[in-house]
């Protein structure tokens, strides 16, 4: 089975505005084109949050009418500029589009992970959401199936300044979580604006994609850190007991 990850498209309200000088809808137009001229077959759409970068339900509505042309389930979860109510409203009126809690991928079962604190760039996961997270893995243990663990902020540093200052905050605590489950094969978040694979431990990596709008270069500093020539998504495939993960960049 296989998935495209859409990250951090940023859309704004009105049409024509712009963000860093990008017009954040042209950009995602481009993807949607693409994804439609390539005829690439998967099975479902994965949205790693910054879906809107305004919280407007405008935003939500043009995603969602874009994304119909395909006819596939839309799962989501939401990042730091997106007002979670709002998308949340907004989304219920396309049958298509679901909240990411859990989906059963081949032999994986991904899991959202909310860690957004309302108003705050940085990232956040409560005392219940980690004791859901904690719950889910002793099952899937028990269960043998992979996991897959879907978040919006990245739980490790980037070395790229304007990123890394709003990172997890609590990211020891979630990787010690992590650590206990030789289940959990991959951690897989948006925020970031590019693609990194790292390793956490000998069983899970963690991965990010690039965006549809504007990429944080790596390494990069404060003045030079944006790079707006390159855009795209990520496909991931999924066998019974492994995943590959391939990005789309395009120009």
């Amino acid at each position: 089975m296989k998935i495209i990850q859409i990250t951090d498209s940023h859309i704004k309200k009105h049409a024509n505005t712009l963000l860093y000088g990008v017009n954040v809808r042209e950009q995602f137009e481009k993807v949607i084109k693409h994804l439609l001229t390539s005829k690439e077959e998967f099975d479902y759409f994965l949205l790693t949050g910054d879906i809107a970068d305004d919280g407007s339900p405008e935003a939500y509505e043009y995603i969602a009418k874009h994304l119909a042309y395909f006819n596939k389930k839309v799962f989501y979860i939401n990042g730091n500029h997106d007002d979670k109510e709002t998308m949340l409203k907004t989304f219920s009126q396309f049958p298509n589009f679901e909240y990411l809690n859990t989906l059963d991928v081949a032999n994986f079962t991904l899991v959202g992970i909310d860690s957004c604190l309302q108003g705050k760039d940085f990232g956040i996961i409560n005392e219940n959401e980690l004791l859901r997270i904690k719950t889910i893995l002793s099952k899937l243990s028990t269960v043998n199936r992979e996991c897959v663990l879907v978040l919006h902020h990245h739980p490790v540093l980037v070395n790229t300044p304007l990123i890394d200052d709003c990172t997890l905050v609590n990211s020891e605590e979630f990787l010690n979580l992590v650590n206990k489950f030789s289940c959990v094969k991959l951690i897989l978040s948006g925020h970031v604006h590019n693609d990194y694979k790292i390793r956490i431990n000998t069983n899970c990596w963690f991965e990010s994609s690039i965006s549809t709008f504007i990429q944080f270069n790596k390494g990069g500093v404060y003045e030079t850190e944006m790079n707006s020539d390159i855009f795209g998504y990520k496909i991931i495939s999924f066998m019974e007991n492994q995943y590959f993960s391939k990005i789309i960049s395009l120009q």
